[in-house]
């Protein structure tokens, strides 16, 4: 079927995902640290020994050359993987508060950051917003999401927290795909936002 051919040709991306943003909770969410652990016990059993082999080669304990501090190493990561699923949950979350798809063009942009991590200024008005929300997710310990649909100027944008392990914090914003935005050679009607 054809949810079955998408959802096998995200497989590889969504494993990537959950292991990079599991790896990034690691020492503060329990959860998380079952889903890092999981993932070990599996290559050592000879399953997702590549993607083991590439959660390694990612880490970097001295990154040109730095001395990070307390054990900390820095993971570099394929943040179009990354970009690939969170847009993917964003409109799973989509389609079960509208019942219709929302289509993969829409124009968005995303933030992931753990709540001790400052993220983008410019928008950080718009997230609060988002975060006065109420949670939804029947468990919040490993997925509570939150959502705004916000008229400003004519212009619908729809806003996204989702919470992973209690840790992880994932917004995204995307314009309404009944009204697109007006786009002229400065952006979408001044704003900033894009895929």
């Amino acid at each position: 079927s054809t949810h079955a051919a998408c959802n096998q040709a995200y497989q590889l991306d969504e494993e990537y995902a959950v292991r990079v943003l599991a790896s990034a909770a690691y020492d503060d969410s329990p959860t998380a640290r079952s889903v890092v652990q999981h993932g070990f016990a599996k290559a050592t059993q000879g399953s997702g020994v590549g993607l083991h082999r590439k959660m390694i080669q990612s880490m970097d304990a001295r990154p040109s050359g730095l001395h990070l501090p307390d054990g900390k190493v820095l993971m570099r990561t394929e943040g179009a993987r990354i970009k690939r699923v969170v847009w993917k949950l964003v409109r799973g979350l989509w389609f079960l508060e509208y019942g219709k798809p929302l289509p993969e063009d829409t124009r968005y942009l995303y933030d992931i950051r753990e709540p001790r991590n400052e993220g983008t200024p410019e928008f950080e008005e718009f997230w609060n917003k988002v975060r006065a929300q109420p949670s939804r997710g029947e468990y919040q310990a490993v997925f509570a999401h939150k959502y705004l649909r916000f008229g400003q100027d004519g212009e619908v944008l729809h806003g996204w927290a989702m919470l992973l392990w209690d840790r992880v914090i994932v917004y995204c914003m995307h314009f309404d795909p009944d009204d697109p935005p007006d786009m002229t050679a400065s952006g979408p009607r001044g704003r900033g936002a894009s895929s």
